[in-house]
């Protein structure tokens, strides 16, 4: 029994939210209610967000004060969503390119998140969050991870890439006592790390395992191999990208861990996330307007489209009819579960392979994204790994790259990949996406191994 959970979730967290003046758990109430609600009532609630995100935005926004008169229309003039898709789109390169005119400097203050995207897309993007936004996304996250079974306090496994470990002794508390998660490392995935990160789960009876969904696939291969039958894992929650389905149907026949899709983006947080019922993916649609559309029109039910997101929450940087970049399946179907959110059936974008260096060990490709779209120079991005030794970097350069640039690639290449690893760039105008929406970030023909 975890004693220390009740203590973490009640008295720790709670502490440690009015210290940071945070009311994340006081949303976290809120939006637990407010899935059950009427579908009328959800609808209503949502559209007054809206609109007041639309008049924000043209009131506080230059970019988008712009844009809505360039078509001679105003926030008065959206009454409906039919209304809404007369505004233009949103594409990451504008976001990329005007982020300092679409930002609102009055809606920035203390708390406020500045973050650069790993460009899941190829497209590597600056975000800000103001801090009721964060707190905001917080409370959402915290609801969907509870339909998974995994609450505020309790233990975690996390297979992820780019996590330091604390330092101060503050930071080391909180890890103690609040946080309270353990951590695979997606950027180095050696059996030694498996087998460490496997006896931590064992050791603090971790029955939730948050993760990047290919690092999670290579990691219950492990667990499968070495016949380690006895971790306590009951839950998983992939995300980064949908799991193939013979990776999530070995996970739960073979291994009997309950799967939990989750869909997101560094840009918005989560977007939708299963439920236990296990019917496709509920949106968080009190912090998010989504729209998916064929052309100009809504998609039907059941058919593919892509995906436009409004930010609900957000007034510092306000994304209107933003191209996310990905595919999805709308649902018009009630959940067994009772929610009233909104649903996808699936998630049919992002896909991305892992890349095995010549020693042995797996790179998750959102692990490689995280560092290599930092480089300056680099607008868009896919990794080739066409044999064992050799990787093709597919570049779209913008006026920033330099030797520079090259030379802080090579240095990457050899710190992620060992020096026997060669690679060259492919310096090209665009890359597109494949056949149905798809953008892979990274393709290996290359058969993974662990050592």
């Amino acid at each position: 029994m975890d004693l220390l959970a009740p203590v973490s979730r009640h008295l720790v967290a709670p502490l440690h939210g009015l210290k940071e003046r945070s009311p994340h758990l006081r949303y976290a109430r809120f939006y637990g209610a407010t899935q059950w609600w009427p579908p009328e009532r959800l609808y209503a609630y949502r559209w007054a967000r809206l609109k007041q995100v639309l008049h924000y935005a043209f009131e506080h926004s230059e970019f988008h004060r712009r844009r809505f008169r360039a078509i001679g229309v105003e926030p008065a003039d959206i009454r409906d969503p039919d209304d809404l898709r007369r505004l233009p789109r949103l594409s990451k390169e504008e976001v990329r390119d005007q982020w300092d005119q679409i930002l609102v400097p009055a809606a920035i203050n203390a708390g406020h998140i500045t973050k650069e995207t790993s460009g899941s897309t190829g497209v590597p993007l600056r975000i800000t969050w103001e801090a009721a936004a964060a707190a905001h996304k917080r409370a959402l996250t915290i609801r969907h991870n509870r339909w998974a079974g995994y609450d505020v306090g309790d233990p975690v496994g996390l297979i992820w890439g780019d996590i330091e470990a604390p330092r101060a002794l503050r930071s080391r508390l909180r890890r103690a006592l609040l946080d309270r998660f353990v951590v695979l490392d997606s950027q180095h995935l050696t059996a030694q790390a498996m087998e460490s990160f496997a006896e931590s789960i064992r050791r603090a009876r971790i029955r939730c395992l948050l993760a990047q969904a290919q690092p999670l696939s290579l990691f219950a291969e492990f667990v499968h191999e070495k016949g380690l039958d006895d971790l306590p894992i009951e839950t998983v929650i992939p995300t980064g990208m949908m799991l193939h389905a013979r990776q999530r149907q070995f996970m739960e026949k073979v291994l009997s861990w309950r799967v939990f899709d989750r869909y997101g983006a560094e840009e918005t947080s989560v977007i939708a996330s299963e439920c236990e019922a296990h019917e496709g993916l509920h949106i968080c649609a009190e912090g998010l307007w989504l729209e998916v559309v064929r052309g100009d029109r809504a998609a039907a039910p059941g058919k593919e489209g892509e995906l436009l997101v409004t930010d609900l929450v957000n007034r510092a940087l306000p994304l209107i009819r933003y191209e996310i970049g990905d595919v999805v399946v709308p649902s018009a179907a009630d959940c067994p579960c009772g929610r009233t959110l909104p649903r996808f059936e699936r998630v049919s974008g992002r896909v991305a392979d892992c890349i095995t260096s010549p020693e042995g060990f797996v790179v998750s490709g959102i692990a490689i994204t995280d560092h290599i779209t930092r480089i300056p120079g680099i607008q868009q991005l896919q990794v080739v790994q066409d044999m064992l030794d050799h990787l093709q970097f597919r570049i779209v350069r913008s006026r920033a790259w330099s030797q520079t640039s090259m030379d802080l690639l090579g240095e990457l290449v050899g710190r992620m990949f060992g020096e026997r690893m060669r690679f060259e760039c492919l310096f090209v105008p665009e890359i597109p996406p494949e056949p149905g929406g798809k953008y892979r970030f990274s393709i290996s023909s290359v058969t993974h191994g662990i050592v």
